[in-house]
């Protein structure tokens, strides 16, 4: 998951772009996205509620990181086993899709640590860059 986040005074805008790993899981009845650069977990009755509650959690982190003046403020880490459990998964993802992780290396398309193929090219205008 790649998220911008503004910051700065009124005067001067300051754009800052966090690359951030975050797990998906279940837990009880609940679906979990876990940005585990900050240990915070967004929690929802389904993946997208989960997401949204931590896109919230993470600008509220930063904004307050950032109103006072500690960038240091915005990271702590998850517990290492999660850290693990997300590159297992990454790695059994790109051996079971071996031929896409070559294309995603030479076109360098990648969304929530995890590649996907160039869109083909009669299609590239359908595509809205941010």
């Amino acid at each position: 998951m790649e998220r911008t986040f503004h910051g700065g005074d009124s005067h001067k805008s300051e754009m800052r772009v966090l690359q951030l790993k975050v797990l998906g899981y279940r837990e009880d009845d609940e679906f979990v996205a876990h940005c585990l650069e900050m240990d915070l977990r967004g929690r929802g009755s389904n993946r997208e509620e989960a997401e949204d509650e931590l896109t919230r959690l993470i600008k509220a982190q930063v904004s307050f990181a950032l109103s006072k003046g500690e960038e240091g403020l915005i990271y702590h880490p998850a517990e290492e086993r999660y850290f693990e459990i997300f590159d297992n998964l990454l790695e059994q993802y790109l051996r079971a899709f071996p031929s896409l992780h070559q294309e995603v290396m030479e076109e360098g398309y990648c969304f929530a640590q995890l590649p996907f193929p160039a869109p083909r090219e009669d299609s590239r205008r359908d595509y809205v860059h941010a």
